[in-house]
């Protein structure tokens, strides 16, 4: 975000941001600026999550999702090595947005003679939403609204600090 944008939004709204990275609490690396008023919130412990100990291999589920090969991805992919991030082997990925096929967002991985997005499970599960989550949606609709979702466990987390000041604030009234 750039940061006259920023200064306009902390004056707005009279806070300043706390930056977070869900890779504290997840396996995608979604670095973020989180705007509240709830007092004394530190950044949750790193739970040292690994995307190798979630990656699907059911090879019949993750068929869905083969990246179809054409000139243009090729290049993208580029055997690996191309503009999208290969993350066949990583502990994290890049952040999950709409889009998995473009550079800088959450990567593809080695499949057979290609590649393939991320499987909606391993979507779903990077945004730490329960499996199933987007049952009833498309391909394309889960990644949309997976894409557009805050990661469920920091925001969780942040949450978890505003129970406790409202637990606070009625015990000092009684």
């Amino acid at each position: 975000m750039p940061i006259d944008d920023q200064k306009i939004i902390n004056r707005l709204l009279g806070v300043e941001p706390i930056r977070a990275n869900s890779s504290l609490v997840s396996y995608q690396q979604r670095d973020r600026l989180y705007w509240t008023n709830i007092p004394g919130i530190e950044l949750p412990k790193d739970r040292h999550i690994n995307f190798q100990d979630y990656k699907d291999t059911d090879e019949e589920y993750c068929d869905k999702f083969i990246v179809n090969r054409t000139p243009s991805r090729e290049r993208m992919w580029g055997d690996g090595n191309g503009e999208c991030p290969n993350v066949t082997n990583r502990e994290k990925i890049n952040c999950i947005t709409l889009k998995q096929d473009r550079w800088k967002n959450s990567g593809l991985i080695a499949y057979k003679d290609f590649c393939r997005y991320l499987t909606t499970r391993e979507l779903e599960i990077g945004q730490t939403l329960p499996v199933g989550y987007t049952k009833g949606l498309s391909k394309n609709e889960a990644e949309d609204v997976i894409g557009d979702a805050w990661t469920a466990d920091m925001i969780a987390h942040f949450f978890g600090y505003l129970k406790r000041d409202m637990e606070k604030k009625q015990e000092e009234t009684k």
